[in-house]
């Protein structure tokens, strides 16, 4: 009985202890060191210039307003992108422009549906490597807004359809953090402006963000490997433990019976008479009897002897005493509590 209460003891240090790894492994997972941090900064600046024209004064027009759309001659566009990052890395990047034109179908069956779109090449491909911690773009071009005008009503009148042209202006920049020739992070951004071609007024609506925080974290894979040891270790510690409980009271269902019919009859042998087969009883008048002492009275005080019959098959005795025309029945199972 000692040995298996140091068992338990051991088993229940070992169930703590594999908590503790779980715990452990799951906050090694999650946790992660910052390698860098970085802020991208974005704007469009842009004029909009005016064909020659008897109402206005100006030659063009500042940001942030409706225009009249077959007074506007072009676009004149400042791309401005600046990467900040903590400290110095090598920065392999590169950035283009372009114009993609699309219209929409607002008629019959094809309600809203686009009929035709093109890509057009403001800028190719601009290639750089720094290393430093910031990178600055700054990139001034022209777009002939009545050039895209004039060729979405052009294709109208070509096939006889009306449609909703819009034109996307699109500066993207692509480029590589690297640390010791490796690739720590790849980042794809845009600049997207959006503006409408054959509407009567024309707004310019901007879709970026102006800025944004972002952070790197370091791949910890050593880190990963011990954490999922860990955490394998401390699971396997715990099925141990609930196996070994299951297992225990499976036991002790079994052992409780055993050790209750054990003790009545090591401290009753004299009174008692094992039989092998059930007593015949059913002439007499049953009569439940709650506790062993009050049968064990019965017995001595009227110099009777306790008839025990076990029940096959289940992990139960009854314990009889027959007095005149009464069988008093005492029944001892794992729920007994005797001492």
């Amino acid at each position: 009985m000692k040995k298996k209460k140091i068992f338990s003891i051991i088993i229940l240090v070992m169930m703590i202890l594999s908590g503790v790894a779980i715990a452990l492994g799951i906050k090694m997972k999650c946790s992660k060191d910052v390698l860098y941090n970085y802020n991208i900064t974005r704007s469009a600046d842009y004029s909009v210039m005016l064909l020659p024209n008897k109402f206005y004064l100006e030659k063009a027009l500042p940001v942030d307003k409706y225009y009249t759309s077959n007074s506007i001659k072009s676009i004149d566009l400042d791309y401005i992108y600046q990467f900040e990052i903590n400290k110095n890395c090598n920065i392999d990047y590169s950035y283009n422009i372009t114009a993609d034109l699309v219209a929409s179908a607002d008629e019959g069956n094809i309600d809203s549906k686009e009929v035709w779109s093109r890509r057009f090449i403001l800028l190719d491909n601009t290639n750089g490597n720094i290393n430093d911690n910031k990178l600055n773009i700054d990139h001034k071009i022209s777009v002939d807004y009545n050039y895209y005008k004039e060729l979405v009503n052009e294709y109208m009148r070509k096939y006889d359809i009306k449609v909703n042209a819009y034109l996307k202006l699109n500066f993207n920049i692509y480029y590589d953090l690297l640390d010791n020739a490796q690739t720590i992070k790849h980042i794809e951004d845009s600049i997207e402006l959006k503006m409408p071609l054959n509407n009567v007024v024309t707004n310019i609506e901007k879709n970026y963000q102006a800025s944004t925080n972002n952070i790197i974290y370091s791949d910890k894979k050593a880190n990963i490997l011990n954490s999922t040891v860990l955490i394998c270790i401390g699971i396997a510690g715990m099925l141990i433990g609930i196996i070994y409980i299951i297992v225990l009271f499976a036991k002790r269902d079994t052992n409780m019976y055993l050790r209750n019919i054990k003790y009545i009859l090591d401290n009753y042998s004299d009174l008692i008479v094992n039989v092998k087969n059930e007593p015949n009883t059913k002439n007499l008048e049953h009569i439940k009897v709650l506790r062993l002492t009050d049968i064990i009275n019965l017995a001595e005080q009227n110099r009777k002897n306790i008839i025990h019959y076990a029940v096959n098959g289940k992990n139960e005795s009854r314990l009889y005493v027959t007095l005149d025309n009464n069988v008093y029945v005492y029944t001892v199972t794992e729920n007994n509590k005797e001492k």
